[in-house]
């Protein structure tokens, strides 16, 4: 199949809201724009949906502090898309998971940079302790949600990747995803800090290949991210991260998904789109 040639793309992440229970210097969604009501939210994921996609990402900031974010879920999956979760996975519990569960939610996405707080508090990220961790994973399996774990490599994490490994290694998710630090949005402003050079990048990913092989292991360079997203705002704009901030294509309610997608990223950037959606093991 010729990923160039799909009209759609595979995977739209959706920022339900830009509330959120960190700050985080790397955030690439780090806007400040009210959220839509439930009606006008279920249009949204309707409208992305009818697009053909494969699959919808609920992210934010932090996608659970939306009161109505079950029934979101729930629409979501009743008018037949898949649905991942991105989230800081701080406020996960037993009666968030017997809900995720009802719904039939099919991912959980988490972040962990590293396991220890005072680099978490360094970088404005929410701490997740290894039991916490531990506890979202055999949730997620007592649940039959898979559950994927994103790590971004950069300046100042690439030596706790080894330690990150270690722990996933006995607490095994379905996929440990590996990013290179990319400066987009606010992490545009913090760039020389975290910057890390890609041919350092990849071998730190080989190297914890090979160190872990019993892991499902994916490495993304920032040439393979950069461009590929495709979001919509917590108001309904479509949006791409780039440089500084944002692209804005105009509300997904009055534009066409394909058209945009079509007309606005180079066909290289809608196959690294493809390309990562398949390697990642959301299907």
């Amino acid at each position: 199949m010729d990923c160039i040639n799909n009209n759609s793309p595979d995977l739209i992440c959706y920022l339900v809201t830009s509330k959120c229970v960190a700050n985080c210097d790397i955030c690439i969604s780090d806007v400040n724009i009210p959220d839509l009501p439930t009606k006008e939210s279920k249009q949204v994921i309707s409208k992305i949906i009818e697009s053909g996609v494969k699959y919808i990402s609920f992210a934010g900031r932090e996608p659970f502090l939306r009161e109505d974010i079950f029934k979101l879920i729930n629409w979501t999956k009743s008018i037949g898309s898949k649905i991942n979760i991105e989230t800081s996975g701080v406020l996960l519990d037993d009666a968030c998971f017997k809900q995720l569960s009802n719904c039939k939610t099919d991912m959980i996405s988490i972040s962990i940079d590293s396991l220890e707080n005072s680099l978490c508090k360094y970088m404005g990220r929410p701490f997740l302790s290894r039991t916490h961790i531990k506890y979202v994973v055999d949730s997620c399996r007592k649940y039959g949600i898979k559950i994927k774990i994103n790590s971004v490599v950069s300046k100042i994490t690439k030596n706790e990747i080894e330690f990150i490994g270690n722990f996933l290694n006995e607490n095994k998710p379905n996929v440990w995803k590996l990013r290179q630090f990319t400066p987009r949005s606010s992490g545009y402003n913090v760039k020389e800090r975290y910057q890390i050079q890609e041919g350092e990048f990849k071998k730190i990913v080989e190297k914890t290949k090979y160190n872990f092989p019993n892991l499902k292991i994916e490495g993304k360079t920032s040439a393979q991210q950069s461009g590929t997203a495709f979001m919509i705002f917590p108001d309904g704009q479509i949006a791409k991260p780039e440089g500084k901030g944002h692209i804005l294509y105009g509300s997904i309610l009055e534009n066409n998904v394909n058209e945009v997608w079509n007309n606005y990223f180079l066909s290289k950037k809608r196959a690294s789109h493809h390309n990562n959606f398949n390697r990642t093991g959301y299907l």
